[in-house]
């Protein structure tokens, strides 16, 4: 017969299991190819084809680029607490943008609103995309929902801006070029090591004089930089000037003046 001591450490064994695999099912970990986003069920919910829904927190990571049609999201977080590694791949749409290098407009082809890149509309929580380049859409990466933090992406050729972020989070190590208006429009968003460039709009407009350090915004079409606080910043050769609305903290570079 057992005692009381053994039973006991069973029980606990038992429950620390159940409690592990509770664990794995909550947060899912997962691979994503054009061959899993076109069969579907990458997460619970996620129908064939695009978008590909990401309804569970957890780790997702692309193993081969993605190819989206027209007028479609590639990716959308429903869940907070997602992190999506693009692994160095690039998740695609058909839109090409063009440069005048004279007047500085970035012309597109058709695209349309409802494209997107990587959509996150999630309740509570963040998500984080990071690792890759988004192109191709009318917005590269979006939030209507939730904080996002974006680290080392590239949003490029997109028919209206790389990067919308409209409830905060985080900007890293990422470029922004070639964008038809803004190169990024985001609210409440600290960015870090960013460089916007080529794009038609305002290189970075911000919203609340979120930190910007470490950064570039070179030959957009509009100002370089909008209502952001500036550290270690070089602008220069931005069409409807430089900075606006912006508070310094020193060590930034206009043209030819430190401010």
């Amino acid at each position: 017969m057992q005692s009381t001591s053994t039973f006991m450490r069973l029980a606990s064994c038992a429950t620390l299991g159940a409690l592990s695999l509770l664990a794995g099912q909550a947060h899912a970990q997962a691979v994503i190819t054009q061959s899993s986003a076109l069969a579907g069920n990458v997460s619970p919910g996620d129908t064939a084809g695009f978008p590909i829904t990401l309804s569970q927190p957890g780790n997702y990571k692309l193993m081969s680029n993605l190819v989206v049609p027209a007028g479609t999201i590639g990716v959308e977080i429903t869940s907070p607490n997602v992190t999506l590694d693009l692994n160095g791949f690039t998740i695609a749409g058909p839109v090409t943008c063009t440069r005048n290098t004279s007047t500085y407009a970035v012309t597109c082809t058709s695209s349309y609103f409802s494209a997107r890149g990587v959509s996150i509309n999630q309740t509570g929580g963040s998500s984080t995309v990071r690792n890759g380049t988004v192109q191709g859409f009318y917005l590269g990466i979006y939030t209507a929902a939730g904080e996002a933090n974006v680290e080392n992406v590239s949003a490029r050729h997109n028919g209206y801006a790389g990067m919308v972020l409209n409830d905060g989070g985080r900007i890293s190590d990422s470029v922004v070029e070639l964008n038809s208006l803004y190169g990024i429009s985001a609210m409440y968003t600290s960015m870090y090591r960013v460089t916007a460039r080529f794009n038609g709009s305002a290189g970075i407009s911000g919203l609340g004089l979120a930190p910007l350090y470490d950064s570039y915004a070179q030959y957009n079409g509009g100002v370089g930089v909008y209502g952001m606080t500036l550290r270690g910043v070089v602008l220069a050769n931005n069409k409807s000037g430089n900075t606006q609305n912006v508070l310094s903290l020193g060590g930034n570079a206009s043209s030819n003046t430190v401010f």
